[in-house]
């Protein structure tokens, strides 16, 4: 994650520098790939904002921010692409594991902390 030197960071900013980290943990790279769900969200929707226009990778992590702090509003107006977030979201909300720190002890582990290990 980006951190910027001696300037606040807000909820938006941090949740768009931590949607580049997803993506790259996710698909190995900042960008969706084609064949994804956000992929293919964005072959029908447009960019989520204005610097999202710049890049694919831009409007995933515009996409993030939108997700955490304007939730209802990616919703309204990008159902793909809020979809596509629910989908990658929810994994990580119901994928059971074993707890590294207490080994046989079930736990709820984010699948996506699971493929990078």
């Amino acid at each position: 994650i980006v951190v910027y030197r001696g300037k606040k960071m807000g909820a938006d900013l941090l949740a768009h520098e931590a949607g580049h980290s997803m993506a790259q943990n996710i698909w190995g790279g900042y960008t969706p790939p084609p064949d994804s769900a956000y992929g293919r969200a964005q072959k029908v929707e447009a960019p989520v904002t204005e610097y999202g226009g710049t890049s694919p990778s831009e409007d995933f992590a515009e996409a993030c921010y939108m997700y955490v702090v304007k939730k209802k509003e990616l919703k309204a107006r990008f159902p793909a692409k809020f979809a596509a977030l629910e989908e990658i979201f929810a994994e990580g909300k119901t994928a059971p594991t074993t707890s590294p720190r207490e080994p046989g002890k079930s736990t709820k582990q984010s699948t996506l902390s699971k493929r990078v290990k």
